[in-house]
């Protein structure tokens, strides 16, 4: 009954001497079971533990895992060396460097990929009028098609003026329902407004016609066609860069 009654260094005296000749085992087992039988379930372990073989080696236990102290916010003063040896020695010998966002030096940046492909082609407006545009392109360049070649080699300045709107009017009237970015509309533009002048200016002298060789000279009124397909797109391309120019400067709406 002492063992139940004792402090519990008394009673881990105890065991040890019961433990030592001439006592047994026998009588340290049973007094570690009636110390056991009153006692908490720490003491006991405590008492188990303690009398456990390597018991010695396992009292030096681990100390607990300290975390460094956060850094204080805002501007730091630049570390000491013997702040920065811990870092350097967590790295293994041998051990690749870590990556480094930064650009090494004497290697070239890598490029941005070549804009040429996606800059060079301009997205094209998709207007409903480029339609009836590409039809008056068409008419123009139809009414100025060449009946004589020989008329163009033999220096004909109104020969020459006619297959160079015929060859501008229907290169246009083919690229304008295929793709109608801003400056097809403004060639479409230009090459109506050049074709009406032309004519224009031709109407003041009686002896240059335009159509003369060309498929105009085979029915009345293909100059007045002409000026009025002309006319037609002039009007339409204009319409479209202008609904094009007000749509640029509307300010975007925040989201």
């Amino acid at each position: 009954m002492a063992a139940v009654s004792r402090p519990l260094d008394d009673v881990r005296q105890l065991i040890s001497l019961l433990k030592k000749p001439p006592h047994t085992d026998d009588e340290a087992d049973t007094a570690l079971r009636a110390a056991a039988a009153e006692r908490p379930i720490e003491e006991v372990a405590e008492l188990i533990n303690s009398f456990r073989p390597g018991a010695d080696a396992s009292v030096e236990r681990e100390a607990p895992h300290q975390e460094p102290p956060p850094r204080p916010f805002g501007p730091q003063s630049p570390a000491s060396p013997d702040q920065d040896a811990p870092k350097a020695a967590a790295i293994p010998t041998g051990a690749p460097p870590p990556p480094s966002s930064a650009p090494a030096v004497g290697r070239p940046a890598p490029e941005a990929a070549p804009a040429t492909a996606g800059a060079a082609r301009v997205p094209a407006l998709r207007s409903v009028l480029r339609w009836p545009a590409a039809a008056a392109l068409l008419m123009i360049g139809v009414i100025h098609l060449p009946t004589d070649i020989t008329a163009a080699r033999s220096g004909n300045t109104a020969a020459y003026a006619s297959m160079g709107i015929a060859a501008i009017c229907l290169i246009l009237a083919c690229l304008l329902p295929l793709h109608d970015p801003v400056w097809v509309w403004a060639l479409g533009a230009a090459a109506a407004v050049a074709t009406a002048v032309v004519h224009a200016v031709g109407a003041r002298f009686t002896s240059v016609h335009l159509l003369r060789d060309s498929l105009g000279s085979s029915f009345t009124g293909a100059t007045t066609l002409a000026v009025l397909c002309a006319v037609v797109t002039a009007g339409l391309a204009v319409a479209v860069l202008l609904r094009k120019s007000d749509s640029g400067q509307q300010p975007t709406r925040p989201e």
